[in-house]
C-alpha cells in the first residue's frame, strides 16, 4: 500500500463513553475534541450566516435574538430551523393577505367593468405585494420561538458536560469551573425537588 500522508479521519459521537478503547489508543481516534453549543456571540456569527439570503425587516435585530432566554441551548442546527420557521411564518401572512384580496377582489368584478379599480390586476395593492419580496419580521420570529425548541435538554447538556470532564477535556482551570457548575445545577435541581415535595406534602 502507498504510505497515504495528510490523511484525517474524524468521528463524531454524542456517546463517547460507549467507544471500545481500542479505538481510543494512540494512532487512532486519539484525540478528543468536545464541540459545545454555541455561545451568544457565536449564535449571533450563526444567525448572520444563516440569514444572509433572508429579507429581514428593519425591526429585526439578530443581536437580540441571539442573546434572547428562548435560544438558550440552541445549537446551530436548531438556530437554521429558526430561521427557516421564521420564513415560513412570512410565507404564511403573505398568503393570507393575498387569499384576503383575492376574496375581496372578487366582489369588485362588477365594478371592474365600469372603470373601478382592482384589487388584482396590474395597478392594484396585489400586483404591488407580489412584486416586493417577502419581509421575515420581529413577528414572524416570535412566531418561529413557539414552534422550535432546543434539540438538547439542560439534563442533556449537564450530561455532556459530565462526560467532558470524565475524558479529561480542557485545562485545569476550566475543569474546575466546569465541575463547580455541575455541582451548583445539580444543587438547584435538588432544591426544586425539595420544594415540589413541601408543596405536595402541605396540600395533602
Amino acid at each position: 500500500m502507498e504510505n497515504r500522508s495528510a490523511v484525517y479521519v474524524i468521528a463524531a459521537t454524542n456517546r463517547p463513553d460507549i467507544i471500545d478503547a481500542a479505538m481510543l489508543r494512540p494512532g487512532r481516534l486519539d484525540k478528543l475534541l468536545y464541540v459545545q453549543l454555541p455561545t451568544m456571540e457565536e449564535r449571533l456569527d450563526i444567525l448572520l450566516t444563516l440569514s444572509k439570503k433572508t429579507p429581514l425587516g428593519p425591526d429585526v435585530d439578530l443581536e437580540m435574538i441571539a442573546s434572547d432566554e428562548r435560544c438558550e441551548n440552541f445549537s446551530g442546527a436548531d438556530l437554521a430551523s429558526l430561521v427557516r420557521e421564521a420564513g415560513m411564518s412570512a410565507l404564511r401572512s403573505t398568503l393570507m393577505k393575498l387569499n384576503a384580496m383575492g376574496k375581496a377582489g372578487e366582489k369588485l368584478d362588477d365594478h371592474r367593468s365600469q372603470g373601478a379599480a382592482g384589487l388584482i390586476g396590474m395597478d392594484g395593492p396585489t400586483a404591488e405585494l407580489l412584486s416586493n419580496p417577502i419581509i421575515v419580521t420581529w413577528a414572524d420570529f416570535d412566531t418561529a420561538f413557539t414552534k422550535v425548541s432546543p434539540s438538547v435538554s439542560a439534563q442533556d447538556k449537564l450530561k455532556y458536560d459530565k462526560l467532558h470532564l470524565k475524558f479529561g477535556g480542557g485545562s485545569a482551570k476550566s475543569k474546575k469551573q466546569k465541575q463547580k457548575q455541575i455541582e451548583t445545577i445539580a444543587v438547584t435541581k435538588e432544591e426544586k425537588k425539595d420544594e415540589k415535595t413541601e408543596d405536595s406534602d402541605s396540600s395533602l
